[in-house]
């Protein structure tokens, strides 16, 4: 399975925001906080990002936070809320190949790189 890092999905995922025609693939973890455990994986087979609202809760810090919408016809176009490094696997148009996301690699003068090379 091919590899994409953090930062360059993010910047993917950005970059389909303003296109009604494209959206991506996304799994991610589900995060209780109140009893601070996973429920698992969450698979959205349509989602783009969007802005955030004036009613999301985002505690401590609203940059750690993937808002998006998921645009399965029977959601409704739901807006939805998660952390971005809880993020695992997304995939893009054309070919929706699923990538896995690697937080680990830090990102350094704009540009992600990796500590095995």
């Amino acid at each position: 399975m091919t590899t994409i890092n953090g930062y360059e999905a993010l910047a993917r995922m950005r970059a389909l925001r303003h296109s009604d025609d494209f959206f991506f693939i996304m799994q991610h973890l589900t995060w209780q906080e109140r009893r601070c455990q996973t429920d698992g994986i969450r698979v959205v087979r349509r989602c783009r990002l969007r802005p955030a609202l004036p009613d999301d809760s985002m505690e401590p810090h609203p940059d750690l936070f993937l808002p998006y919408t998921d645009l399965d016809a029977a959601k409704v176009n739901q807006n939805r809320i998660c952390r971005k490094r809880l993020v695992r696997y997304v995939a893009f148009p054309p070919e929706f190949e699923m990538l896995k996301v690697d937080w680990l690699t830090p990102k350094i003068d704009g540009k992600a790189q990796n500590l095995n090379d």
